[in-house]
């Protein structure tokens, strides 16, 4: 393992204070149970009318609002076919939303300027079917993950992959291919194990404007495999029937290496690893190898995945988690959690912790304790990559040393193997479910939280080195201009398997690469570095022909998608016969699915428009020049254009 010592960004202080406002977080979440609601997605102006619709960072990429005449909150599916029948009737737009909106793209927003339906899933989560005989889930479409998983567990049985946030619900997962990681077996795409699904699509008015429609694998495979990802533009989805497996455990072990040879290992990873995935961090050139293994259910162990990302939090503590530099106080509280640790398995232990949570919010409240502080948007105002570096390396030490908020008990973490039931270890969360609004999710905006934006596109298995190499040589021209989108954990590679038959699943096996970084509150104040990211995206995009993850990335990562999916003509036949009308598309799902030729809507050239992914540049204008960043070719990918700050305005 590489020793951080050497590295010249790491400063003990700084280490210290970050590893104790992890711990503290952890602990928090542990001994605190007020936590916030996050603002409802959708909000109307009179009752259920005059409503607008967002998504969890209530902000879309292009920053517009989005309006609808109304929103219906159905609770059986009775209700639901009466929702979609009197819409019908009207000629009216609607789009699905579930509870948490969870898709950063305009997904959600139903057509008809402003005179579309929302449809919420909020309400429609009441049942979950369990077959233990035939080893089948049968879910409404509202269902969260983690009432799925747990449900299931208490039947003996478990489902074997799902992304690592807990709080989407089964029908959002579906429409937008969410996935987790993994190639063995038939892969980590959730759609991979639907063998049913009951939809809600319009009807003619002799059948009453709407009618459910069951899809069931081996007699209605057309239609089921453009329903299995579908972004929402067939129907609404009623219930989904998914194959469970006998319940099992899992062993995770994190080791981190130096990512000198990650081109070489990254499907080795893979092979050994049933649920393996990378955490890289092309900055601090160090890789973090999960490795993840199912194991008997013998094996001694109740861990859980508690990652600390997806824990609800203190506001004041996610305000003090963005401040950059050390305290010097904090420090003591390292001990004082080896303190704790030793009176494991003792009557004491529980007390310890509480103590030293009270202790530590106490300490961050009062200022004297505070050396310097520099938030990531005053960083990002004075230009200055070092300090995110620095706040990098004490971050992810932090992280590492207390297994990224694993626990070995359902408390803490003690060590490696975390052995613990799948249930318990496969998705994490949520955080949005709370009583008291002073504990949120890290991104709630009543907050200073987390204000970002994300790439993630799925890299053909055989082209994936050569992109590592590839972000390893931007490192080596701009060694600290990764380091920002260090501080959001940094790139996670998961591993994705060709799909069985989706039309708009994985083409091919690929590595899923994750980027998420930091988006300026101003859509005219360009980011530090922001010439890297995005080269990087246009990289994915045009050299690597990755394919965009259908619920993250700014609007230009769409670009090419129609020419991706061979079977786009499939699903589009499949489209027009359950929606001739199109009434549950929307200006985005027509763009990215170029239907009738709206791929070419999906840019929007204007000042400025290159800042927040609505465009690439092709001008000057298109960047920020009065803030001296203009349209340049790439550093790597000469084939590039990116706004890049220069001296001066001479090409």
């Amino acid at each position: 393992m590489r020793d951080e010592r050497s590295w010249p960004w790491v400063l003990p202080e700084a280490a210290a204070a970050a590893a104790a406002l992890v711990l503290v977080l952890a602990l928090a979440c542990q001994f605190d149970t007020t936590e916030g609601v996050s603002v409802p997605t959708v909000t109307c102006s009179s009752g259920n009318e005059g409503c607008s619709v967002t998504n969890y960072l209530r902000e879309f990429p292009d920053r517009s609002q989005c309006r609808a005449a109304a929103v219906v909150y159905p609770s059986t599916e009775q209700e639901l076919v009466a929702a979609v029948a009197q819409a019908v009737r009207n000629g009216q737009k609607m789009r699905v939303v579930s509870k948490g909106s969870h898709s950063i793209p305009k997904l959600v927003c139903p057509g008809g300027n402003g005179t579309g339906l929302i449809i919420s899933t909020r309400d429609y989560d009441q049942n979950i079917v369990v077959d233990r005989a035939a080893q089948t889930a049968t879910l409404d479409a509202g269902v969260r993950l983690k009432p799925f998983v747990d449900t299931v567990a208490g039947y003996g049985l478990a489902f074997p992959h799902l992304p690592y946030w807990a709080g989407l619900s089964i029908s959002g997962v579906l429409a937008t291919g969410a996935h987790g990681s993994g190639l063995w077996g038939k892969g980590s795409g959730v759609y991979e194990y639907v063998t049913a699904m009951r939809l809600v699509v319009p009807a003619s008015a002799a059948e009453g404007y709407a009618k459910v429609i069951s899809l069931v694998a081996g007699q209605d495979d057309e239609l089921l495999n453009a329903a299995r990802v579908s972004l929402g533009v067939l129907g609404v989805v009623s219930t989904i029937t998914l194959q469970l497996q006998p319940q099992f455990k899992r062993s995770i072990t994190f080791v981190q290496k130096s990512d000198s040879d990650l081109e070489s290992q990254i499907l080795p990873n893979a092979w050994h690893n049933e649920f393996g995935d990378i955490l890289w961090q092309p900055a601090l050139k160090l890789a973090v190898y999960r490795l993840d293994n199912r194991v008997s259910l013998g094996t001694f162990g109740r861990g859980t995945n508690n990652f600390t990302g997806f824990q609800a939090q203190s506001s004041a503590l996610i305000a003090a988690n963005r401040i950059s530099a050390h305290t010097l106080k904090l420090q003591s509280v390292m001990l004082d959690y080896l303190s704790c640790l030793s009176r494991l398995g003792t009557a004491a232990e529980a007390d310890c912790y509480a103590r030293l949570s009270e202790e530590v919010l106490d300490r961050l409240q009062k200022p004297d304790h505070v050396v310097g502080d520099m938030t990531e948007e005053e960083a990002e105002a004075l230009q200055s990559g070092e300090q995110k570096c620095v706040q990098l390396a004490a971050v992810h030490s932090a992280m590492v040393a207390t297994a990224f908020g694993y626990t070995s008990n359902g408390l803490l973490f003690t060590g490696y193997p975390i052995v613990g039931y799948q249930n318990s270890l496969q998705t994490s969360g949520p955080c949005d479910d709370a009583t008291l609004p002073t504990f949120v999710c890290p991104w709630d905006r009543r907050t200073k939280s987390s204000y970002y934006l994300q790439t993630t596109f799925s890299v053909p298995l055989a082209k994936v080195a050569a992109f590592i190499v590839d972000v390893k040589s931007m490192v080596a021209l701009r060694p600290s201009a990764l380091c920002g989108p260090g501080l959001y954990l940094g790139v996670l590679m998961r591993y994705v398997k060709k799909s069985s038959g989706a039309f708009l699943g994985e083409l091919e096996d690929a590595v899923d690469v994750d980027f998420t970084y930091y988006r300026s509150l101003d859509p005219k104040t360009p980011r530090l570095d922001e010439d890297v990211m995005e080269e990087i995206e246009q990289m994915l995009l045009f050299k690597y022909k990755a394919r965009p993850h259908w619920a993250k990335n700014r609007n230009v990562a769409f670009a090419t998608t129609p020419s991706l999916y061979p079977d786009l003509p499939r699903f589009l036949r499949a489209m027009k016969q359950l929606d001739p009308d199109r009434l549950f598309s929307n200006e985005f799902t027509d763009a990215v699915l170029d239907v009738d030729g709206a791929a070419s809507t999906l840019q929007k050239f204007a000042p400025f428009c290159a800042l927040d992914g609505l465009c690439i540049c092709s001008e000057d204008i298109h960047c920020a020049p009065a803030s001296g960043y203009f349209c340049r070719p790439g550093l790597v990918y000469k084939e590039a254009r990116v706004c890049r700050k220069v001296k001066s305005s001479r090409r």
